[in-house]
């Protein structure tokens, strides 16, 4: 579908691509919590004033909302280019032929060259206004006829022809770059379930452990089942299967993912961490950071473990074997 700005959309797709999980993580950060020794300074702020734990979690809620409201906003702005991904590949999406009623951005068309610009066209059938967005196109003025194939969500796309002037341009898509994440995303997911699956509480030794064991190997699966769903879709698409069901499905599905990542990104937090002087525990109604000093032995109460402190306080996790009370290598 796009031409010369190939690279501009690719360069939208690997920024959100490597944005939105980061906010992501933030998000989840926020909302359990996150780890006592990495608080914000407003919060060991307000911690150390008062030590008020209920104005903790309500400042870690507020905070929270509003990293969560600005990716909202954020998603909305920002050209909704992952939506986009099998049109582009395929070669497919919407055109339009009409009139240029005015230039979007600070760019404008150069006499004898081309120029990445944005723009408003009126179709000349439904007289509808249609935003072009980020698209090369040659020495062009307001008022000029132009026929243009785009991108349904981001409105990037190509020129096909201008004041009947046809541009043979040719439809370039970087297909290596969509098959390059879509391997290292499958290599993320397998590894994470694979160091997930060989977590074990290791006697007198560093090691950190998932709550809630099979809850996160759960997460990470959905994730790379819906990963994997994407990948044929986009496989499809690469050679030319794109209908209207396939993108609808696509669009279900990044949402789809995105949701699990988050909800894996959450499960991510509630861990128990050992090293050599500290031991930390955030589950959810639960966070304790202590000494490593302090933990006195490890009980098995079903699918359950405690791990037993000094004082008798009992930090359970779950979903993780045991060997003569304690897991080693």
């Amino acid at each position: 579908m796009l031409s010369d700005n190939s690279i501009v959309y690719i360069l939208y797709t690997l920024f959100l691509i490597i944005i939105i999980p980061i906010f992501l993580r933030i998000c989840a950060s926020t909302f359990t919590g996150g780890d006592v020794e990495a608080k914000s300074p407003i919060q060991n702020i307000v911690q150390n004033a008062a030590h008020n734990e209920q104005l903790d979690k309500i400042l870690d809620f507020v905070l929270g909302t509003i990293l969560m409201g600005m990716l909202i906003v954020y998603l909305i702005i920002w050209p909704p280019v992952l939506l986009d991904v099998p049109e582009y590949l395929s070669g497919t999406g919407e055109t339009v032929t009409g009139t240029i009623t005015e230039f979007t951005d600070k760019i404008r068309p150069v006499e004898g060259e081309w120029a990445l610009v944005s723009a408003k066209i009126q179709d000349e059938n439904t007289k509808k206004i249609v935003s072009i967005k980020k698209t090369y196109f040659p020495y062009v003025q307001v008022g000029d006829q132009v026929t243009v194939s785009y991108l349904r969500h981001c409105k990037m796309g190509m020129v096909q022809e201008v004041n009947g002037k046809p541009y043979a341009l040719e439809r370039r898509a970087n297909k290596a770059f969509y098959i390059i994440i879509m391997i290292l995303l499958h290599l993320y997911f397998i590894a994470r379930m694979l160091l997930v699956l060989k977590e074990s509480i290791k006697s007198e030794k560093k090691y950190k452990v998932h709550i809630h064991k099979g809850r996160c190997i759960t997460w990470i699966f959905a994730a790379e089942m819906i990963n994997a769903l994407g990948s044929i879709i986009l496989a499809a698409s690469m050679v030319g299967k794109c209908n209207t069901a396939v993108k609808i499905i696509w669009n279900i599905l990044v949402v789809v993912f995105y949701i699990l990542i988050f909800g894996l990104f959450m499960e991510d937090r509630y861990i128990l961490k050992v090293n050599r002087k500290r031991i930390f525990y955030c589950d959810r109604k639960l966070r304790y950071l202590g000494q490593a000093t302090e933990i006195k032995g490890v009980e098995r109460n079903g699918k359950q473990i405690d791990v037993i402190l000094e004082n008798e306080k009992r930090l359970p996790v779950y979903d993780i074997e045991t060997s003569n009370g304690m897991e080693t290598d």
